[in-house]
C-alpha cells in the first residue's frame, strides 16, 4: 500500500494525497512502542510523498464493540501523538487529528479533518461553497463530501471496522460488484 501510495503522489502530487494513520489501536498486539517503531517508518518512506497525516485513535461503537480491544488513555494517546510528530515533522509532513475528544495541539498535531475545506479550496484556487458535513459524527471537522465507498462491502476483516456489520453480507456484496457500474453493489 505505501509504494502505491508514492505512486499516487508522483502522479498527482504530494500535496493531494493525505495519509490518515487510523485507528490507533494499543493493546498487547499493537504496543505503544511498535507504533512509535511503525510510524517512524512511514514517515521515512513517504517523505516528499504527503504534506499531511490525519490520525485518530480507536472509538469504540454498537459496531465494534465485544471485538477484544478498548480505547486507550488520555496519557498513552499524549505520549504517542508527541512522538508522532516528530517523526513527521523531521520529514516535512503534518500532523493533525480527525474526531478527537483530546486535544492534541501541544503534542504537535492540532484539531485538522480528512475531508480538509482550506486545502481542498488550495487545491481548487478558489473558494468552495461547502459546510461542515452533517452526516458526520459531531467532533468529525469534515466538509461535505461524496462518500466512494459503501457499507459492508470490504471483505478485509479489521476487527476495528465499524463499516462492517456481517463479513457474510460483505462477501455477498462484494460477489455482486459490477467493474463497469458507477456504483460499488448495484
Amino acid at each position: 500500500m505505501l509504494s502505491a501510495f508514492r505512486t499516487l503522489a508522483e502522479r498527482i502530487g504530494p500535496s493531494r494525497v493525505i495519509w490518515r494513520y487510523d485507528p490507533v489501536i494499543v493493546s498487547e498486539e499493537y504496543p505503544e512502542e511498535q507504533h512509535r517503531e511503525e510510524f517512524a517508518r512511514m514517515c521515512r518512506f513517504l517523505q516528499g510523498s504527503t504534506e499531511q497525516c490525519v490520525l485518530s485513535f480507536v472509538d469504540i461503537y454498537r459496531k465494534n464493540r465485544g471485538r477484544g480491544f478498548r480505547e486507550a488513555p488520555p496519557e498513552i494517546m499524549h505520549g504517542l501523538v508527541r512522538s508522532f510528530a516528530e517523526s513527521a515533522a523531521g520529514k516535512g509532513i503534518s500532523l493533525r487529528t480527525c474526531c478527537e475528544a483530546e486535544d492534541f495541539t501541544r503534542e504537535g498535531a492540532p484539531r485538522g479533518a480528512c475531508i480538509d475545506k482550506s486545502l481542498a479550496e488550495r487545491l481548487a484556487g478558489r473558494p468552495l461553497e461547502v459546510a461542515k458535513d452533517k452526516n458526520q459524527r459531531p467532533l468529525c471537522g469534515c466538509c461535505e463530501s461524496t462518500d466512494i465507498g459503501a457499507y459492508d462491502t470490504c471483505t478485509a476483516g479489521c476487527i476495528y471496522c465499524y463499516a462492517v456489520r456481517d463479513l457474510r453480507t460483505a462477501e455477498a456484496n462484494r460477489a455482486r460488484h459490477d467493474p463497469g457500474s458507477p456504483f460499488l453493489v448495484p
